[in-house]
């Protein structure tokens, strides 16, 4: 288990990364919001280090590949994440591949894996535009 892994599973957070150099950040936000804010303003950071994060759907591992991330571990991963790890040769554990992420009311999929699912075969830039637009939106709705 990485480093990343430990402090996750040891810790109340809900994503930690070590970057390449051996700095860790850990995070205690829901959703992709933290991964995202990272991505957006340290992008760097993420940049062959690894992470651990309590949940990772589609809409995380696109933020991962994106960032190149080297290394991931998740109690909890949804199928199409798996795949995507898979086929961009990323490095990944998982205690459980789900079908797919479900939404915080348990009725149905998370509503960003289900928007990406809707543009699975476009670019990794176009699904990044598309969480933008989906986390800023969240954003806008909290006030």
């Amino acid at each position: 288990m990485t480093e990343a892994a430990e402090i996750l599973t040891s810790g109340n957070y809900s994503l930690v990364v070590v970057s390449s150099s051996g700095k860790v950040l850990t995070f205690t936000g829901r959703g992709v919001s933290d991964l995202y804010k990272l991505y957006k303003n340290s992008q760097e950071f993420l940049y062959s280090g690894s992470i651990a994060d309590k949940v990772i759907g589609y809409g995380a591992a696109v933020l991962m590949v994106a960032a190149g991330v080297d290394k991931v571990y998740t109690p909890v991963i949804s199928r199409d994440a798996a795949q995507l790890f898979q086929d961009t040769g990323i490095q990944f554990e998982a205690g459980e591949i789900t079908e797919y992420i479900v939404n915080r009311s348990g009725t149905g999929r998370c509503p960003l894996e289900e928007r990406l699912m809707q543009m699975k075969e476009r670019s990794i830039a176009d699904k990044i535009e598309e969480i933008e637009r989906f986390v800023t939106n969240l954003w806008l709705n909290k006030g």
